[in-house]
């Protein structure tokens, strides 16, 4: 009886009230309130507020060193144009000192500086500092050989910091750079010393290294050019490049592939991961081999050919001793027994961009 009236009594209530109780469990459960709303409103606000701030501090200490930047320009111009040397090459100095994380405008700071060394009658000494700079560079390749011309090249750079219009200085920089491959920078330093020094006894010969260099700029870069992502078309696999000088190096999912290139040939070894042979039971070992990779005319592909081992495995089957036989050794269907090798083959696989 209790139950019966408890269902009618159910039945009865109205519909308002139970749409009423479910809109008060929807805004008093689920999903922020509106304070946490209008909370997490405000915290956005606040920190695009700040990023707005730091970007206008920021444009204006760019707009603080453009002013200074022209400012020391400016002033070094009135001196230079007042024969005042010591002030004028004190703020191009104080310029080209500000210059250095802009490539073309050190350029053409040093260049500045240059052109007005040369209208003077006699030019400033070298400061000693500047000499010890670039004994220290000569000894660093003396002893160290091919490995001390980037820190030989640094020192050198020291140098005609102090001195932008030392000829010798660019002279021997430039051929510390060539020794570091840093072909552009020789190029550059080649030239601001034919442009402090035009006659010198050598210039034919440092216009030619000039030359020289510019090739072997453009042959850099198109090897630096190589690194970043090629695929292989027939897998898909994606090989990811890199380039230290002529060191080639591709890898993907344990294939890894190095060598040095000449030309349009990449010769060094590829290492092939192990693999699965049969239901995962059997896995071949790792190997590594010589390899051999011929980039297309068009550098958009490189095919590469080496010599594949071949394994074959041995399992345990339901027929086998140790399975039921008196020899029993715990073995199950499919475990491994062997790999061995069976043999090898050549192979090859191209990858392209």
């Amino acid at each position: 009886m209790r139950i019966k009236t408890f269902v009618r009594y159910f039945k009865i209530l109205p519909a308002a009230a139970l749409l009423g109780g479910l809109s008060l469990a929807a805004l008093s459960g689920c999903g922020p309130s509106a304070k946490e709303i209008a909370q997490r409103q405000e915290a956005m606000l606040r920190a695009e507020a700040a990023r707005a701030e730091a970007e206008r501090v920021r444009q204006e200490e760019i707009a603080a060193r453009q002013a200074k930047l022209l400012k020391l320009e400016q002033d070094g111009d009135k001196a230079a144009e007042a024969r005042d040397v010591d002030n004028a090459l004190a703020d191009y100095k104080e310029l080209l000192n500000m210059s250095q994380d802009n490539r073309d405008e050190d350029q053409r700071v040093r260049e500045k500086i240059i052109k007005f060394v040369a209208t003077l009658k006699t030019p400033p000494p070298v400061p000693e500092e500047a000499r010890r700079y670039a004994v220290r560079a000569q000894a660093l390749v003396k002893t160290e050989q091919s490995a001390g011309f980037a820190p030989a090249a640094a020192e050198l750079s020291n140098a005609v910091l102090l001195v932008p219009w030392w000829a010798d200085g660019y002279y021997n920089l430039g051929l510390m750079q060539e020794g570091a491959e840093d072909y552009g920078g020789a190029v550059r330093s080649l030239k601001l010393c034919l442009l402090a020094d035009p006659h010198a006894a050598n210039a034919d010969a440092i216009q030619n290294k000039i030359y020289e260099l510019e090739v072997q700029k453009e042959e850099a870069d198109k090897v630096q050019a190589m690194a970043g992502t090629w695929t292989n078309p027939k897998s898909g696999s994606v090989y990811t490049v890199s380039m230290n000088g002529k060191n080639f190096e591709a890898e993907h999912s344990g294939w890894i592939l190095r060598g040095v290139k000449e030309g349009n040939v990449i010769e060094g070894t590829i290492t092939v991961p192990g693999m699965a042979l049969w239901s995962n039971k059997c896995v071949s070992p790792e190997y590594t081999v010589p390899m051999k990779g011929q980039i297309s005319p068009d550098g958009r592909s490189i095919t590469f050919q080496y010599t594949q081992n071949n394994y074959a495995s041995t399992h345990w089957n339901i027929t086998g001793q140790g399975i039921f036989g008196t020899n029993r050794t715990g073995h199950n269907q499919g475990d491994c027994i062997s790999v061995t090798l069976q043999g090898t083959s050549p192979d090859e696989f191209t990858i392209a961009r």
